[in-house]
Order: structure tokens, then C-alpha cells, then sequence
């Protein structure tokens, strides 16, 4: 009996001191909220900066989404542009504003090929190549320029890091 009392007591006794480490161990301190806004803000500052003083692309223009454009080649006929509801097969290379490429499918054999417009948990690519695949005709080259929360926001992917401006060399190759 007197055993099994000193065993009872060591636990509560062991318990106790795991309750007390683990309140020690969390951070009461609180981390300040995301602001989407002020990273929108760089994010443009950033885009601006490199396309017209790094690129000098006096043609670069800026979509309502925040999405940067230019249209190296552009085939103007409206039947043949981009819109909701199509499939789009793309060619593309995606870079960082430092020039390190992170994915291209330009070597494959496949297109890129996804429905333009889906809502947000159907899409299979990012919002900003969405918003911004539709300046482009069938056969347009170009590039895109797409801030980071039309992209992957503040969550770092294998060769992205945490709000990174993303930019495409794309060719919208085909239209369905």
C-alpha cells in the first residue's frame, strides 16, 4: 500500500511539473496580424521598380486586379482572346524579381492547360495568372508581373519564398 502511495504521489508530483513546463514553454506574446494592404503596397512599389527602371517597359500596364502586363505580340482579334469559361493552354516560365526561374514548362511537351475564371477552391493555378491570362489573345507573348497575394502570399513554396512578386514569360498557345 505505502508503494503504491509513493508511486501515486510521484506522478501527481511528475504531472504537476509537466503542466508548469508546458505553461512556461508557450509565447503569450502576440504576433502582429498579417497586413495584406502594406504588402499589396510594396508588392506595386516592387513591380513599378523593376519593370519600368530595371526593364524600362514604358509598355507595361496594370490591370484592376494588380496584375502588371505586357503584350510583347498580340493577336487583336477579339474572337480569339482570352475569357472566362475557356481552357487556355500556356507555355511559361516563372521567375522572382531576382531572376531566379522557379518552374517552366517551355521545354515540355504539354502546354500548361486550365479553365479561366474558376472560382477560387476549383482553380488549379494561381489568382494572378488567372486575372492576368486574359490580356493575352490566342498566340500572344508576353509577361506578367503578379503581386504577391494574387500569388502565394505570406506561405513560402518550395522555390518561393514568403510574399514574393512573381513574374511569367508566357505564350498563350491555343484557346478551347
Amino acid at each position: 500500500m505505502d508503494s503504491l502511495l509513493n508511486w501515486l504521489k510521484c506522478n501527481v508530483l511528475l504531472c504537476g511539473f509537466l503542466i508548469i513546463a508546458a505553461s512556461a514553454c508557450t509565447d503569450n506574446s502576440t504576433t502582429p496580424a498579417f497586413d495584406t494592404a502594406l504588402q499589396a503596397r510594396k508588392d506595386d512599389t516592387l513591380i513599378r521598380k523593376y519593370v519600368y527602371e530595371q526593364m524600362k517597359d514604358p509598355n507595361a500596364k496594370k490591370d484592376t486586379n494588380g496584375v502588371y502586363y505586357v503584350l510583347d505580340f498580340d493577336t487583336a482579334s477579339a474572337a480569339y482572346r482570352a475569357d472566362t469559361g475557356k481552357f487556355a493552354f500556356v507555355r511559361y516560365t516563372g521567375y522572382l524579381l531576382d531572376s531566379t526561374e522557379f518552374d517552366s514548362n517551355v521545354n515540355n511537351s504539354r502546354a500548361l492547360i486550365f479553365q479561366i475564371g474558376l472560382p477560387a477552391a476549383s482553380r488549379s493555378i494561381i489568382k494572378g495568372m488567372d486575372a492576368g491570362i486574359l490580356k493575352f489573345g490566342k498566340g500572344s507573348r508576353g509577361r506578367i508581373y503578379i503581386p504577391s497575394g494574387l500569388a502565394y502570399g505570406n506561405t513560402a513554396q518550395s522555390k518561393i519564398p514568403a510574399n514574393s512578386v512573381l513574374v511569367f514569360s508566357i505564350e498563350l498557345v491555343n484557346l478551347e
